[in-house]
């Protein structure tokens, strides 16, 4: 369990780096918890792990950002067991480069929290090998709650970019690959091959689908 919670700031960032990208394995029922802000993760690869609850990598903090990472095949024994990969708390956090695969059980593979999850991105990464099951709502790819989940209207929302992804195989609920559920989203230049789904505007205004 990594609790990740060096002291950074925006000029001084602290990373933590697999000494070789991609060859430090974290299975079992490790976790990553980014708990303050301008922390980077770089070159983690968790694979063959499974946990009870909550997300494999958790954003509890503002200004973090996790790349060149990998989850693969972080499932548990059964499948109706709910947790997300990525779930993110915080402000202004980026995920990017990483590759997500094979995810089988319940709840989405990345969320976003209905609180104060403003301004987060991801970017440039391959989802691959998500299996549909029949009739296992809440199996997003990704769902993006935040402000205007509740239909309401205004200046707020969650401000969410998704772009320049690969979905390839990631079928999910079979419905909706990426759903918003909130305000002033972003969903750009994102790959889809042979999916089962859609880019879906689920609820929330002011959202754009380029």
């Amino acid at each position: 369990t990594i609790n990740f919670n060096s002291n950074a700031n925006s000029k001084s960032p602290v990373t933590l780096r697999a000494e070789t990208p991609g060859k430090v394995i974290l299975s079992g029922n490790s976790t990553l918890t980014f708990s303050k802000p301008y922390l980077i993760a770089n070159g983690l690869n968790f694979k063959n792990g499974k946990i009870a609850e909550g997300a494999v990598v958790s954003f509890n903090a503002d200004y973090c950002r996790l790349t060149n990472c990998a989850i693969v095949d972080y499932n548990p024994e059964k499948f109706d067991i709910n947790y997300y990969w990525i779930y993110l708390k915080g402000s202004y956090n980026r995920i990017d480069h990483c590759f997500l695969k094979g995810k089988n059980n319940m709840n989405p593979v990345l969320g976003n929290d209905n609180e104060n999850a403003r301004y987060n991105k991801v970017d440039s990464c391959y989802i691959k090998d998500i299996p549909y099951v029949p009739k296992a709502n809440g199996r997003e790819i990704f769902r993006i709650w935040g402000y205007g989940h509740d239909d309401q209207t205004g200046d707020d929302g969650a401000y969410f970019t998704i772009e320049y992804n690969l979905f390839d195989h990631a079928d999910g609920e079979g419905t909706e690959i990426v759903s918003l559920k909130s305000n002033y989203n972003v969903v750009r230049c994102n790959t889809v091959i042979a999916s089962r789904g859609g880019l879906v505007g689920r609820r929330g205004k002011f959202n754009t689908f380029d």
